[in-house]
């Protein structure tokens, strides 16, 4: 088979894939082929166009930090910004820097083998071609892999059946009757903002969430001032805070504070809203100390009772668990449940029976009939986005049998037997925002071709060791966190029946980019490097390789 050769192949075109092909081809000059299988730069921004998506990380940090430049559609002066416009954005900076020269739409890489005599890894596309590159990097994301729940009829409905991942070009919601499943961050934006146009809407709801308000509100110009004139100092002193969400993080814990004061600022950050503000924001120990997580809880649970009129309904919506999911911050949600035309369905106390043609039966047989049934029920994270893709490293080592139901990889980058491979938000990177920990990856990274290159190694490889120490002490402090003691994606307990398994690294950004930087400084102490970068000639139209 005859191989278009390359420097680098980078599969994804979404916030990681854009980032690191900009790095790779345009700051170091490689010769980069980008794989995307959506039509058109953005990722997740791509996928999701459910009503009410926007971003729930404030605008000035959910962006490029190297970057000052917006596209058109980007509201400069809005706090949240809505996911046309970060799709906007971002294929707005594609085409600034000339990326959408290096991206092939519309295809599927399918497998990925590395050739071990040759040092090169082989990529087939779903449309018959075939690339060899000397790097090959996934950057697909962790929230890639969408999940359906298996529901005895489904294949009956004759209604429309809608994935919010999979959300149809100009599909609307209004004057339909609407079920919709699921009630983490994407469910409950949809819900708060599709209650206003449907007929009536039933929401089946498994578990009861914390959310926040998010406070969508318009920048001061004082505030806005301050950022454009500041931005790469701001961006310096973000990127040492744990999350990099642009708020001020507490070094004061909720017990040391007296009850008042404590409720002072939950108050204080329920009204300025923001989920990562309210969860990491308010005090230092909510994700960490139970008695603080409970005292949180507390709080949203008085909100609760407070804003919902009817008592069931306000009972179903109270969680349970402890306030340890994803953070969840939606204007106006439980409001909506005071609305006549929504209504909620616990399927724990009344479990679904089964999907008719047209509609849904409970286990004490009711019926609700429906046009349409929205399911946002989230995703496979982190390891589900290789599910549709094969990679094969050493030895025809397959890598999800590799990493099996405990995934790990050395700073969620790199993993033994694959050389030469690298993931952006691979198992046990970093738990931060996304754009400053892709950042981060993606920049050590483009230090360890270097370093590759300038040796004149053939091979890098981390070693097993590195791993298992780099997995243990992520594990040891998930496990410590109070996320532990939930089922949800951050643990992969949302899709995976055995006992929850570390996804993240929890240590926060500031430590992580210190480990990558020890790691540089050092010359890659938990790498391997082996051999000189072997010139092969496939076809015509092949080059050397570097």
């Amino acid at each position: 088979m005859s191989y278009l050769e390359c420097d680098v192949i980078i599969i994804g075109a979404g916030i990681s894939g854009l980032y690191a092909a900009h790095k790779l081809a345009n700051d170091i000059g490689l010769h980069v082929v980008g794989i995307e299988k959506g039509a058109d730069a953005g990722g997740t921004w791509y996928w999701n166009r459910y009503p009410g998506v926007q971003a729930d990380t404030d605008s000035h940090v959910y962006r490029y930090s190297g970057d000052p430049t917006v596209s058109h559609s980007w509201d400069r002066t809005t706090r949240y910004q809505k996911g046309n416009q970060i799709r906007d954005y971002l294929q707005d900076f594609m085409r600034r820097h000339e990326l959408d020269e290096v991206f092939q739409f519309g295809t599927t890489a399918t497998t990925a083998d590395f050739n071990e005599e040759q040092a090169r890894w082989q990529v087939r596309t779903d449309s018959g071609q075939a690339f060899s590159a000397r790097f090959l990097i996934g950057a697909a994301g962790v929230l890639s892999k969408p999940v359906l729940p298996n529901i005895p009829g489904l294949a009956s409905f004759t209604g429309q059946t809608i994935h919010t991942a999979r959300w149809p070009e100009g599909v609307s919601l209004a004057g339909a009757r609407v079920a919709v499943f699921g009630t983490g961050s994407t469910g409950c934006q949809l819900i708060a903002n599709a209650a206003t146009e449907v007929e009536e809407m039933v929401v089946f709801q498994r578990t009861a969430q914390y959310v926040v308000p998010a406070g969508q509100r318009r920048w001061t110009d004082i505030e806005s001032q301050r950022y454009e004139e500041s931005f790469a100092e701001l961006w310096d002193a973000w990127r040492q805070t744990r999350l990099a969400c642009g708020f001020e993080e507490p070094q004061t814990g909720a017990q040391d504070v007296d009850e008042e004061t404590r409720e002072k600022v939950f108050q204080r950050a329920w009204e300025e809203g923001g989920g990562f503000n309210f969860m990491f924001g308010t005090f230092s120990d909510l994700a960490f100390n139970r008695v603080s997580n409970d005292a949180a809880a507390d709080f949203i649970k008085q909100k609760i009772n407070a804003i919902v009129r009817d008592s069931e309904t306000a009972k179903d919506l109270t969680p349970t668990e402890p306030y340890a999911r994803r953070p969840v911050a939606v204007d106006n949600y439980y409001e909506t449940f005071n609305r006549n035309n929504i209504s909620l369905v616990n399927t724990k106390r009344n479990p679904i029976r089964s999907i008719t043609p047209h509609g849904i039966t409970l286990h004490d047989g009711r019926t609700f009939e429906v046009d349409v049934i929205v399911f946002a029920t989230g995703f496979e994270a982190v390891d589900g986005a290789y599910r549709d893709f094969q990679v094969q490293g050493r030895n025809d080592t397959n890598l999800l049998e590799h990493w099996g139901d405990a995934p790990s990889s050395y700073l969620g980058i790199a993993t033994p037997k694959f050389p030469n491979f690298f993931t952006v938000l691979g198992p046990l990177g970093v738990f931060s925002n996304l754009p400053p920990g892709i950042e981060a990856q993606v920049d050590f990274i483009a230090e360890v071709i270097a370093i590759a290159d300038s040796t004149n190694a053939a091979t890098v490889e981390v070693r097993p060791d590195a791993v298992d120490r780099w997995a243990a002490e992520s594990t040891d402090m998930a496990q410590s966190s109070v996320f532990a003691e939930v089922k949800s994606w951050i643990f992969g307990s949302n899709v995976h029946t055995h006992s929850p398994r570390a996804l993240f690294y929890f240590g926060g950004l500031g430590s992580y980019r210190q480990r990558l930087r020890d790691e540089i400084d050092n010359q890659l102490p938990s790498f391997q490097m082996s051999g000189r970068p072997q010139i092969t000639h496939h076809g015509e139209g092949a080059h050397h390789v570097h």
